[in-house]
């Protein structure tokens, strides 16, 4: 379904905890952006006293206006979750979980278009492509929210906003 809405509903009923939606539609065109915005604040507002979690589910919504958006979500201390992208967490998402890889995905269709060139018929090739979880964290949103995470987790972690430039 949707951005995994059908699965978090099934984890709802099984662990007890409740699903709170608001729709926004999505801009069509350029002209539209401004007051799509304003109705995803006004929805982020809307939500601030029932949630514990926003799961941030658009595409639409551009990474430079997502800190602004956001904000007063992060300033109650609610954890913010990117579902589209790790740029999201980059711009201020406290994290992002993925099973998509891009770059490993990529070399799979590599490996399966050189085998297609070198002979293998289609009906043989393999269509397995095995990815790890990727774990994508914001500290300063952690730090800003007041999240506890175990140390582990930022051991596991693939990538930590910001990320900090190590001096030689």
């Amino acid at each position: 379904s949707y951005s995994g809405i059908g699965q978090l509903e099934e984890m709802a009923e099984k662990y007890g905890f409740r699903i709170h939606r608001v729709h926004v539609t999505e801009p069509d065109r350029p002209e539209e952006y401004a007051a799509y915005y304003e109705r995803v604040r006004a929805a982020y507002t809307e939500l601030i006293p029932q949630i514990d979690l926003l799961y941030i589910t658009t595409a639409a919504i551009e990474d430079d206006m997502l800190p602004e958006l956001i904000r007063p979500v992060i300033e109650a201390g609610i954890v913010t979750v990117a579902e589209t992208s790790e740029s999201q967490v980059e711009a201020g998402a406290l994290m992002h979980i993925t099973l998509a890889d891009v770059t490993e995905n990529g070399r799979a269709l590599a490996r399966t278009l050189t085998d297609y060139i070198n002979g293998t018929p289609i009906t043989e090739l393999n269509q397995i492509v095995e990815t790890a979880p990727r774990i994508i964290l914001n500290r300063e949103t952690i730090e800003k929210t007041g999240v506890s995470l175990p140390m582990s987790i930022y051991l596991v972690a693939d990538t930590i906003y910001p990320k900090e430039r190590v001096r030689r």
